[in-house]
Parts: C-alpha cells; sequence; structure tokens
C-alpha cells in the first residue's frame, strides 16, 4: 500500500508550518468542526458560573478523596494537571509537540466525519494575548491554579495561555504534552486568537492513509499508554477488535 497524492499534499502543508520559528502545538479532534474549548466550557448544560462553581467543588472533591494518591497536595497545579490527565473537566486544553501524537487522537475515534490536527504557534500565542515572548512555565506565574481559579484571591489577566507543565507524569512525558489554560471558557481560541492556529483537516478519504501514516511512525495505544490497558486497547485495534 502507498500514500495518496493527497495524503503528501497534507503532509507538506504540515512541513511548510514546521519550518516557522517558535514552539508549536498540536492537537487532534475526532470532528473538524468542533471548538478548541476546554472540557470545563463544554458540559452542554453548565453555563459559566455554574462552570466555575463546579470547577471549585471538584478541585476540592479531588483533593480530598485522592489522600496519600497525591504526593504533594499543596502543589494546585499538579493537582490540576492530575484531575485534567485523568478525565475531569479543567480549564486545560492538551496539545502535544508531535504531529504524529495529535494524528493519533484526532484518529481515535474518528468514523463518519472529517478529523482535524490543529496547529498552534505558542509563543505567538503569548504574545498577542499577554505581551509575552516565550512559552511560559507554570511555576513562573505569580498566582497558582488554586489562587486564580478556585479561591479567586487573583484574577487570571489572559484569555488564554500557552502553559509548559513540568513533565513529572510518564503519561505527560510520553505524550510529549503541553497545555492551553482558559480564563475565557465560552469562545474556542480559533476564536479567541485565530492568527496563531491553523487547522488542517483529515478527509474520511485520507483515514486509511492516517492510520497507515501512524503505524509506520510507532505511534499508538501502548506507545502513548505504556500500561496493561494501553496494551489491551493496542492489541484490541490490531487484531480488529474495535
Amino acid at each position: 500500500m502507498s500514500f495518496s497524492r493527497e495524503w503528501s499534499h497534507l503532509l507538506d502543508q504540515v512541513a511548510a508550518t514546521v519550518t516557522a520559528p517558535g514552539t508549536l502545538f498540536f492537537r487532534g479532534q475526532e470532528k473538524q468542526d468542533w471548538d478548541l474549548v476546554p472540557a470545563l466550557g463544554r458540559v452542554d448544560h453548565w453555563k459559566p458560573d455554574e462552570a466555575r462553581e463546579r470547577e471549585r467543588q471538584l478541585y476540592y472533591d479531588f483533593k480530598i478523596h485522592a489522600g496519600n494518591l497525591l504526593a504533594n497536595e499543596d502543589d494546585s497545579w499538579r493537582i490540576a494537571f492530575l484531575m485534567q490527565h485523568h478525565g475531569l473537566p479543567m480549564r486545560l486544553l492538551d496539545w502535544s509537540a508531535s504531529f504524529a501524537i495529535a494524528l493519533h487522537f484526532a484518529m481515535r475515534h474518528a468514523g463518519e466525519h472529517d478529523a482535524v490536527v490543529w496547529i498552534l504557534e505558542a509563543e505567538r500565542l503569548n504574545r498577542e494575548l499577554a505581551g509575552m515572548e516565550r512559552l511560559v512555565m507554570h511555576g513562573d506565574l505569580p498566582g497558582d491554579y488554586h489562587r486564580y481559579f478556585i479561591s479567586r484571591e487573583l484574577e487570571f489577566p489572559h484569555a488564554a495561555l500557552g502553559l509548559a507543565p513540568s513533565r513529572s507524569s510518564p503519561r505527560l512525558q510520553q505524550q510529549r504534552g503541553f497545555f492551553t489554560l482558559h480564563r475565557d471558557l465560552e469562545r474556542g481560541l480559533e476564536k479567541i486568537c485565530p492568527s496563531a492556529l491553523q487547522k488542517i483537516v483529515i478527509a474520511r478519504t485520507l483515514f486509511d492513509d492516517a492510520r497507515l501514516f501512524l503505524r509506520l511512525s510507532g505511534v499508538n495505544e501502548f506507545s502513548l499508554f505504556p500500561d496493561l490497558d494501553g496494551l489491551a486497547r493496542h492489541l484490541r485495534t490490531t487484531h480488529g477488535l474495535v
């Protein structure tokens, strides 16, 4: 099997973006018309004020019930990253430094709709929204997640910001993960700062090309989730059980 001309053209589009200076984030989504809004803003029946209150309740419930499963319960950034990682709705959006990894997540549950990989110029986002010329480590911010979004002692001054978290989680390391942090839960990032984004649509007709590309890249459920659950999901795919 060989790649189609259309797939080669798509990779040329990506390559042209990658030659630009600065840090690029990639995010795959299984439907190309989904907005770039964090999960906390995507709960259909939560209005913005309710979402903020639910975020506070979720944070304290997680911290109380996790108990000794948290190595450092005073680090609110780490708690927020763990909550995001384990599927709780937060104001963080997941990105990767790898196009192939983002493509995997775009194709993971892709079906009858075109998928998409978004490419974000992270420094440009921070420059245009926050006047910063670099990617921000979360520890460089004056406040932490708790003071900005839980107790609200401080007001987070930016609609969104590109973050480089510490890679303390093996999965975050494996997935070469980054985040955007969102104060604005109502508008997608593509509306907040369109100039920093490029949208690569993966048409349904290219899904076979995309899956072949991922096999050749060695990106799969087990490579990204190196535990028995990840292995089982990978084997279900390779043995045609999904």
